[in-house]
């Protein structure tokens, strides 16, 4: 076994550990050997009152073995055992929040009818022009979707939901549609109110109740003198404020994360994260900025984004190169990782790779299950075919993109929409297939967690990968832009770019249109 040699950034970090005081952030270059600094920062530790934060279960298991002398779980394992141990034996239910929703939707659908059916009334008798005809009312199941994702993003957020300013500022972030906000926002303090109702009196939680139900419930959950936290800047406001409260009265912390992979924004955690824990802990900044992982080459580009990465002192040239898309299927082979910032092309491609024999799958099951679902929303137009499927599907988009366009900075919305649609798309063009459902599997099909051959990702599943030779798809689409494009968003995305690039250990080849 080769013996750990720390680098200069490495052993401040330990000296930090067993001679300074209060919190550290360490700000971690990808490819910086993360879990090998925090195993060895570990062993440092004079305490066996010490946990782990660890970002996954995965994670988690496998950092038990390596590090003994920690606690090592999640996140949502520390708030689980807070509120059992208030609560007592729980049952887990992972649809709590989807049926409270849907029950809360079906009676809001009614008196949106009921409105609806006024205004039209009003509208006839007043002759005015078609353009001021009022708005229908959204499906019964798009509006369940609406207040699941509003219930969601205020949990996660820890938005005051009595607050109609605050949810419509949380949904303005997110960009998310709040349709008729007078009966919808006092919908969200229902539904939350019942869900702890359900957790008191039958004891039923999900995961979300797991961050969320310490917080409104101010429980306490069990202290350590040393909490180490990994992929800090990916922590909502409710992580975050649940793992505060597991650092012990005069113990301290050491987070480990990477503000430019802050790429969950979208989906509720704090882009902020790795900034605003710095400032309330007023942790001292430590930086982690060598990189293991990537050649010379592939860092110089890297460093246009991030300039204080640096490379080992023996670190290969590597290779960058352009290639032309037709010829990819033509050099891919085992063990490479081919990204792009869309998911219609990556289909496109799996399609085409499976068809040349070359084992590959996209990254992603739920992805497949977004695709399956738009297939089965165009199966319910009224006189749909499915030899027509293509047609269906395209007035299936025109109607949705027209209602998004209703919405101020929808724009991204739309991108990510139409994505999925060309998706579909891209399937029903290649798959021959007589049903719906003989469809619906076949989409699924591609798609995958596991390792085959060739592996194809979005950049947002690439987070965490790396492979000696890997492939980018459109180039050109990294960053994305699109119009009206917030601060936040736009920083995202060049963060996505930060991401695709750090993933090749040895050759990095940027695919381009002809």
């Amino acid at each position: 076994m080769n013996q750990f040699t720390p680098s200069a950034y490495q052993q401040a970090i330990f000296d930090w550990i067993i001679e300074g005081r209060g919190d550290a952030i360490v700000n971690a270059v990808a490819g910086s050997g993360k879990t090998t600094t925090l195993i060895q920062a570990s062993q440092r530790l004079k305490t066996s009152r010490a946990l782990f934060a660890a970002f996954n279960t995965h994670i988690a298991k496998t950092l038990s073995d390596r590090i003994p002398t920690m606690t090592c779980r999640t996140i949502h394992s520390v708030g689980n055992r807070c509120v059992s141990r208030y609560l007592g034996r729980t049952v887990l239910d992972d649809s709590k929040y989807r049926n409270l929703c849907r029950d809360q939707a079906n009676g809001l659908h009614s008196q949106m009818m009921a409105h609806y059916a006024q205004q039209l009334q009003e509208w006839a008798r007043s002759g005015a022009d078609e353009d001021d005809e009022p708005e229908a009312v959204p499906k019964l199941e798009e509006l369940q979707a609406a207040i699941a994702q509003l219930v969601h993003f205020t949990q996660c957020t820890l938005t005051n939901p009595g607050s109609a300013i605050a949810i419509h500022s949380m949904a303005a972030h997110f960009g998310l549609e709040i349709p008729y906000p007078d009966l919808l926002i006092p919908v969200i303090s229902t539904i939350l109110e019942q869900g702890q109702d359900l957790a008191r009196q039958d004891k039923i939680i999900d995961y979300s109740d797991m961050l969320y139900l310490p917080y409104v419930w101010d429980l306490q959950p069990q202290t350590f003198e040393w909490v180490f936290v990994d992929e800090a800047q990916d922590l909502s406001a409710a992580q975050l404020h649940l793992i505060l409260k597991a650092r012990a009265k005069g113990g301290r912390m050491l987070l480990v994360g990477d503000p430019l992979q802050a790429i969950y924004g979208f989906a509720g955690a704090d882009c902020e994260a790795f900034d605003r824990i710095k400032q309330t802990l007023q942790a001292k900044e430590l930086p982690l900025s060598i990189c293991y992982r990537c050649p010379v080459k592939v860092l110089e580009l890297a460093k246009k984004i991030v300039p204080h990465m640096e490379a080992t002192p023996n670190a290969a040239d590597g290779r960058v190169e352009t290639m032309k898309e037709s010829k990819l299927p033509e050099v891919v082979k085992e063990g490479d990782l081919i990204l792009c910032r869309l998911t219609a092309p990556l289909v496109s491609l799996c399609i085409e790779l499976i068809a040349q024999r070359i084992p590959a799958r996209v990254r992603g099951r739920d992805i497949g299950r977004m695709l399956t679902a738009i297939a089965r929303d165009v199966s319910q137009i009224q006189g749909f075919t499915f030899h027509r499927f293509a047609d269906f599907l395209e007035e299936y988009r025109s109607k949705r993109v027209a209602k998004l366009q209703q919405r101020s900075n929808s724009e991204a919305q739309i991108e990510s929409f139409c994505d999925r649609v060309n998706g579909v798309k891209a399937c029903y063009e290649a798959f021959e297939c007589n049903t719906l459902s003989a469809f619906c599997l076949e989409i699924e099909g591609l798609f995958s967690d596991d390792r085959p051959s060739v592996i194809l990702s979005t950049v947002h599943r690439a987070k965490g990968l790396e492979e000696e030779r890997v492939f980018i798809l459109y180039p050109d689409k990294l960053p994305l832009i699109w119009e009206n494009q917030q601060p936040w968003e736009l920083k995202q995305e060049m963060n996505l770019k930060y991401v695709a690039l750090t993933r090749a250990k040895a050759e990095l080849i940027f695919v381009v249109v002809e």
